[in-house]
């Protein structure tokens, strides 16, 4: 590699990571999204074998009966949609956790959240504050954006 190309690796990198290592998570993810796609394959190739099966006037039936469910599974989360918004806004103005026969609310006390950026800046002058800081694990979420 030249100078700049280094340099720019280096920004770009994380420590002891070089870029056949990021080839090959990058491979990684390319296969898991393979996987992914070879699974919904698979359900669409077994309701198709399911239906070639079955006479027509049966997969016709079928049909009207996931079109008839379809739409009052659509009403069903519509209402549990304001049900649930219904619910949040009644725990919040109340303040706590209800808990009911067949579920719970939980409510949660406000997150405190501070400026990193200001507090690491206001650290340099003032280091006693760093036995405050604690650094947690980080974290990995992983999200399929395209099928090959």
């Amino acid at each position: 590699m030249n100078q700049k190309v280094d340099v720019i690796h280096n920004i770009l990198s994380p420590p002891g990571m070089t870029p056949d290592d990021q080839e090959r998570i990058r491979d990684m993810i390319d296969d898991l999204a393979n996987m992914h796609a070879r699974r919904a394959l698979l359900v669409d190739d077994k309701k198709r074998a399911i239906e070639a099966a079955m006479p027509v006037e049966v997969v016709k039936a079928l049909a009207d009966i996931d079109a008839e469910f379809d739409m009052e599974a659509r009403h069903v989360d519509s209402n549990i949609t304001e049900r649930e918004g219904e619910v949040r806004m009644a725990v919040l103005t109340f303040g706590d956790t209800i808990k009911a026969a067949y579920g719970r609310a939980t409510w949660n006390k406000p997150r405190v959240t501070w400026d990193n950026k200001g507090l690491d800046g206001y650290a340099i002058a003032h280091p006693e504050i760093n036995v405050f800081r604690k650094v947690g694990e980080p974290s990995v979420s992983i999200t399929m954006t395209g099928i090959k």
